[in-house]
């Protein structure tokens, strides 16, 4: 009845760094919030069960880049950073079959793939790109990477660019999702507010775009789930301060189903808990969580409530339990 949560935050007011909190599923309430590791600004976070490894963006002075930690038992013990002179990352991923961890640097417009303790591969884009997610295709192990400045997803194999999609122009993808079992990639753009349906092949197919909001919303977009059975997919929106669900259609389409409240400002992440009946919201400008219940077969959310305090959340995983 208990699922845990690590938190990513910012650490520019009164948050000391990764949080861990627990989702009692009997009371339906997050409780027991606590400090597991204290460093600056780890905005995103990873978990490897196997390893027991956390990764997370890393800043210390001048220099940023990744950290990873022992994470046992609610404890955590810092094991190596790798950095380089500059601004931190925004997003961090880990690729177990490769044993390789990936950062994306918003400001640097680079994605950077780290192996053996030191910095293997830069993936340097163009003037005015903003590097926004990088993550490998949990089947193929290809590697998908989107530069928010330049309205571009792009697919690399063995670290060499097979594909690149071309958003509609400035509507500023952000993070995607795959597809459980079909060729798809659904990917969600920050200035927009769209949701992107693309066929991925040897190149990318653009199948529909769909807007989350009406065209008068305030918009920015933020972050993107789909359930493990390929039938909703999830987004925040900031701004609004809203979540939209999208159902998906035997084709792959998808329709507007859903759009609630998440009481809180700037909803920089979300997550489904690991057996998606919840799902919880980090609203990082008014330093609280929202707790909403999912319907299974609708894939409609319910309000439960949102007085937990968190401060600048900007990261919501899930683990297994990790003792």
């Amino acid at each position: 009845m208990m699922e845990t949560i690590l938190l990513g935050t910012y650490t520019r007011n009164t948050s000391k760094g990764i949080y861990q909190i627990t989702l009692n599923k009997k009371t339906e309430r997050l409780e027991n919030l606590k400090l597991i590791a204290e460093t600056s600004n780890p905005t995103y976070i990873e978990y490897d069960q196997d390893t027991h490894k956390l990764y997370a963006v890393y800043q210390q002075g001048n220099r940023a880049g990744i950290s990873i930690w022992d994470y046992e038992d609610g404890s955590t013990q810092l094991l190596e950073t790798i950095t380089q002179e500059g601004t931190p990352p925004c997003f961090v991923h880990y690729d177990p079959k490769r044993d390789e961890s990936i950062d994306a640097n918003y400001h640097m417009g680079q994605v950077n793939i780290y192996k053996n303790g030191e910095i293997l591969q830069t993936l340097q884009y163009p003037e005015g790109a903003k590097a926004h997610f990088a993550h490998t295709h949990p089947r193929t192990g290809d590697l998908y990477t989107i530069d928010l400045g330049n309205d571009t997803v792009q697919k690399y194999r063995n670290h060499a660019l097979i594909a690149t999609y071309h958003a509609p122009k400035g509507s500023g993808p952000r993070h995607l999702v795959y597809h459980p079992t079909q060729d798809l990639i659904y990917v969600y753009t920050e200035h927009s507010n769209q949701l992107i349906v693309l066929e991925d092949g040897k190149t990318f197919k653009e199948i529909q775009i769909i807007d989350a909001l009406d065209q008068d919303d305030e918009k920015s977009g933020a972050a993107i789930r789909i359930t493990k059975d390929a039938k909703f997919i999830y987004v925040s929106n900031r701004g609004h301060d809203s979540l939209t669900v999208f159902s998906i259609n035997d084709d792959f389409t998808v329709n507007k189903i859903q759009n609630i409240s998440v009481y809180g400002k700037h909803p920089r992440d979300f997550n489904l808990s690991l057996d998606e009946d919840y799902v919880v919201v980090g609203n990082k400008d008014t330093n609280n969580l929202t707790l909403f219940k999912r319907d299974a077969q609708t894939g409609l959310l319910t309000y439960l409530n949102s007085d937990t305090r968190a401060d600048e959340v900007v990261s919501v995983l899930f683990i297994e339990d990790a003792s």
